[in-house]
């Protein structure tokens, strides 16, 4: 055969074809239904009629929302970066309390020590004010006591060697001082030439004493002391004689010997002071 013939349908055959059809395009309609509604529902949202402003805010809306899951990932990365940051700061603080803590029992103690120093500082200040206050209770009386000196030897028979004439009672305590010491110096030399006249006394008095005792001895009566001055030695000096006995008719007794030795060692120990004028 040239031309095949066509092949003969069968009857199920179309009848399956034609359902399939019908259950296609029962599936469309339905979906065009669903998307009109939602169409509706959209259209309703965005308050708008027309079909092109209706996808205009989709659109919109569409970039709208990308543009805030932009943000909202932005917002989470600041969001991690600042949680970093606040542990960071949380454990600075923590550490700064440890430190100040620290710091502080250490001002403490450093404040502790300095207000114990601060206490015995004052006491030492209070303690050398006392100290002060009767140092210079001391001075005015030594200041007195030396004006009642200083006026005595301008009154002495020998002024000129001790204090001038024209001298004046300083009240600078550092005059007063350098002055009292050259009348120190001068005085130290009166009494040296004291003890020399002293020596000589001793010396008088221990010739008579021997001989009073040998011819006690020998001779076994009383004798009698010549009455010689006893300072006819001294060229400026003059001092009255050690009197003697006045019993002339009594002899001398070892107690009475004793009595004059010890008189003797009494005259050696004695420094006689200035004859003050009246």
């Amino acid at each position: 055969m040239i031309f095949p013939a066509r092949p003969r349908e069968d009857y199920d055959s179309v009848s399956t074809m034609i359902y399939g059809q019908d259950a296609k395009n029962e599936i469309t309609k339905k979906e065009l239904t669903r998307l009109e509604e939602a169409f509706a529902k959209l259209r309703n949202v965005t308050g708008v009629s027309m079909s092109e402003d209706i996808l205009n805010r989709f659109l919109g809306q569409q970039t709208t929302k990308e543009n805030l899951q932009k943000m909202r990932t932005n917002m989470e990365d600041e969001k991690m970066d600042l949680d970093r940051k606040r542990q960071e700061l949380l454990s600075e603080i923590e550490t700064r309390k440890f430190t100040e803590t620290k710091n502080a029992e250490e001002n403490a103690e450093e404040t502790e020590k300095f207000n114990k120093k601060m206490e015995e500082e004052r006491a030492r200040q209070k303690k050398a004010e006392t100290e002060c206050e009767r140092i210079g209770e001391l001075l005015k009386q030594i200041a007195k006591v030396l004006g009642k000196l200083f006026d005595k030897l301008q009154n002495t028979t020998d002024s000129n060697n001790i204090v001038k004439e024209d001298s004046i009672m300083p009240s600078d305590p550092t005059k007063l001082l350098l002055l009292l010491n050259e009348i120190a110096q001068k005085l130290t030399d009166v009494f040296g030439k004291q003890d020399v006249c002293s020596e000589i006394v001793d010396d008088t008095l221990t010739d008579k004493l021997e001989t009073m005792s040998i011819t006690t001895s020998l001779e076994g009566k009383a004798v009698r002391v010549e009455n010689v001055p006893l300072f006819s030695k001294f060229p400026t000096w003059t001092s009255s004689a050690i009197p003697l006995s006045e019993d002339e008719e009594e002899v001398p007794t070892r107690n009475t010997l004793k009595r004059q030795a010890q008189l003797l060692v009494d005259t050696k120990s004695r420094r006689k002071g200035l004859g003050f004028k009246r």
